[in-house]
């Protein structure tokens, strides 16, 4: 049974509750300044894609890339919203990523994470966990409805592995820290911008809500280890309680 038949499988159990060329690599440890993060995020996408294509053709199907739009600070009318919006997020109905480029960002690899959680999303929402995930929350209670986001966004994570594995395997992203320090890093980026939100702003996709410090590691190690889909199943390990 390939990944794409099981998706309503591994999401069964939270309904009942409720290749391209290579980028250039940045030496380890090079910050990215905010005239660099575009290109860099584009060629680090183009990568991404093209790993996500040859994992699609192994599930007899084809892959569609995401969009991407530049933004500085905040976005009106993105995601169907009138609200301002902040932070980088990914529009399932758009199959579209924002990316903030005016974000303070450590190093490459901080960066490539960003870029491949997003990703991530995207390929929840054309394997159709992200519309069950949405009917789920629908009708839980609100603690069950954070809870299943979490899940999901783990999941994430972990699909988020899968590309990274990849590209530290072929030297496109070359790491100047361990890994758990650059999600300490991203999630310190996301705690201090939900602080100091602009006037009127939200962030559709805060890192906070992605689960501890621990699970997150682990299920991004999943990903870079298993390098397969089936590795990821996220919400099966939470019906099962070894989340």
């Amino acid at each position: 049974m390939n990944a794409l038949s099981r998706v309503p499988v591994l999401v069964a159990a939270l309904l009942a509750m409720g290749a391209a060329a290579p980028p250039p690599a940045v030496s380890p440890g090079d910050a990215v300044s905010h005239d660099d993060i575009a290109p860099r995020v584009r060629a680090l996408l183009s990568d991404a894609n093209g790993v996500w294509s040859q994992q699609f053709i192994s599930l007899g199907t084809q892959y569609p890339a995401p969009d991407m739009t530049f933004f500085r600070q905040t976005i009106r009318k993105a995601c169907g919203s009138d609200s301002a919006l902040t932070g980088t997020f990914y529009c399932p109905d758009e199959r579209k990523i924002y990316f903030d480029q005016s974000i303070s960002v450590s190093d490459d690899a901080a960066i490539a994470y960003l870029v491949g959680h997003e990703v991530g999303h995207h390929v929840q929402s054309l394997l159709g966990t992200t519309a069950l995930v949405a009917q789920a929350r629908s009708r839980s209670s609100p603690a069950v409805s954070a809870r299943t986001w979490m899940v999901a966004e783990l999941q994430a994570d972990c699909y988020a592995g899968i590309w990274l594995g990849s590209a530290l395997k072929r030297g496109v992203i070359h790491p100047g820290r361990p890994l758990s320090a650059v999600l300490h890093a991203v999630a310190a980026l996301s705690q201090a911008a939900n602080t100091h939100l602009p006037p009127g702003a939200q962030a559709p996709d805060p890192v906070l809500t992605y689960g501890t410090a621990p699970q997150r590691l682990a299920w991004l190690q999943r990903g870079i280890d298993g390098g397969s889909i089936n590795q990821c199943d996220t919400f099966g390990a939470e019906a099962s309680g070894k989340l």
